[in-house]
């Protein structure tokens, strides 16, 4: 609650209204009678066959460079709201990973049709259009109260460790947490299979660690191949180590870290 009472202040410039809306007059009546209709004769001729549709139709357009130049500058007029409010770790001694300069730049790249078939919707037609520009608005608002709830307010940028496994927190986790395996997801549409990156058994690699002051927290993910991580154990919160003596499996029963570089990552914790 308090981070979309944040985000409201931050982004619009009203206050919700206090009253409710009273109702002026009563409805008329209802008819008493249904009026009758008489079956029409049949039609002397056969009715032509229309054209089927080729295609979805388009909704939103993509929007122009002045659109987009537009709902920058009204980002600008926020930045400090965006700043104190929204882009701040709970623990405000912190380096934030995220910046307000990060965050228009995102907003420029994602909203252009750089990711083909993809965008994130600033609005279009032209910036004179006031209802598009609320849309907008509304949109980027939902976008931050998202990635304020699952990624900013803990000040990370990639998937922490947290789904325990009899009461343990298995480093293969790094796989999939709760039941999930990460590099077996696949694009619901074979439009956008080629965003899809195949699953490299050799890949080594280590997630970014929580901020400075990250002493006695959970280990980051790390992926590596079997020839060095044939199995892999858990990390004891309460001694603050990791223990590797013996094979520790995740919920979907996988033990080693082979092919698992795909926890979630970003802002918005994309896999």
């Amino acid at each position: 609650t308090e981070t979309m009472e944040n985000l409201v202040s931050a982004m619009f410039d009203f206050k919700l209204p206090t009253l409710s809306p009273t109702r002026t007059t009563n409805p008329s009546n209802s008819p008493t009678d249904l009026p009758t209709v008489s079956p029409s004769t049949s039609p002397s001729y056969s009715p032509s066959a229309t054209v089927a549709p080729t295609g979805s139709p388009i909704i939103f357009a993509y929007p122009s460079e002045e659109f987009i130049g537009a709902i920058i500058e009204d980002m600008l007029t926020k930045q400090v709201a965006i700043e104190q409010k929204i882009l701040i770790p709970s623990n405000s001694e912190e380096p934030s990973f995220y910046s307000f300069d990060g965050f228009l730049e995102s907003i420029k790249i994602m909203a252009d049709g750089t990711v083909p078939g993809k965008y994130f919707y600033v609005g279009h037609d032209k910036p004179t259009n006031r209802e598009l520009k609320k849309r907008a608005l509304v949109n980027i608002a939902l976008f931050l109260a998202h990635t304020k709830t699952v990624a900013v307010q803990a000040n990370i940028c990639d998937e922490q460790n947290v789904d325990r496994v009899n009461n343990k927190l298995p480093l293969s986790n790094a796989c999939g947490q709760f039941g999930e395996s990460y590099q077996d997801l696949r694009c619901p549409h074979a439009s956008e299979s080629f965003m899809e990156c195949p699953p490299d058994p050799n890949m080594q690699m280590i997630a970014v660690v929580k901020g400075e002051n990250s002493e006695g927290s959970v280990p980051p993910f790390f992926c590596g191949p079997k020839q060095y991580f044939p199995f892999t154990g858990y990390y004891d919160a309460d001694t603050n180590e990791i223990l590797n003596e013996s094979p520790s499996k995740n919920r979907a029963g996988r033990s080693d870290v082979s092919a698992c570089c795909w926890w979630g990552r970003g802002s918005a914790q994309v896999k």
